[in-house]
């Protein structure tokens, strides 16, 4: 039997089929294409557009301060039922620092709840301290950014295929 190229889930029948991958979904088809295509960007070009994110500014309050990419650590629970995710934010260390403190309370407050919190929650906020303590280095985009840069740029590129547009303004295109 086969297996998606995409998620890895067992394909039992249907599918589709890009050269000698199988996806099982359209959805799974369009990421194993998008994984192609980011694959294809070179180091240098994706380095290039994540120096130029890191040095764009805060989206979240528009300060000049450098940007990265941070993550925050959450997780409930209540009796059977435990929940744990991170999620990843593009922000200023001021930013990223509050979401991360606003996740430590958060699972202070609602992850003890169920038997598997017990254990989710100290693991959880370990990871959030070290979150806080620590961080990428100033003044030079980490290996987190550069790799959502290396995904935006295939996206946009991609994008740019399809409609045809000139890739002379596109700084990821080897020129």
């Amino acid at each position: 039997m086969a297996s998606c190229a995409a998620c890895g889930t067992m394909i039992l029948w249907g599918g589709t089929r890009d050269g000698s991958a199988r996806y099982c979904s359209e959805k799974c088809d369009a990421a194993g294409r998008h994984t192609a295509l980011a694959a294809r960007v070179p180091q240098s070009a994706a380095r290039e557009l994540a120096e130029a994110i890191h040095r764009g500014g805060c989206p979240k309050c528009r300060s000049e301060a450098p940007v990265d990419l941070y993550q925050a650590h959450w997780v409930w629970s209540a009796l059977v039922v435990t929940s744990w995710q991170t999620t990843a934010e593009l922000s200023c260390r001021r930013c990223a620092r509050k979401k991360q403190l606003g996740a430590c309370a958060f699972c202070a407050v609602l992850g003890w709840w169920g038997y598997a919190g017990l254990v989710a929650t100290p693991v959880q906020l370990i990871r959030n301290f070290i979150a806080l303590a620590s961080g990428p280095k100033e003044g030079t985009p980490s290996m987190a950014l550069i790799d959502v840069s290396r995904s935006l740029a295939a996206e946009q590129g991609y994008r740019a295929e399809e409609a045809d547009e000139p890739d002379s303004d596109k700084p990821w295109k080897r020129r």
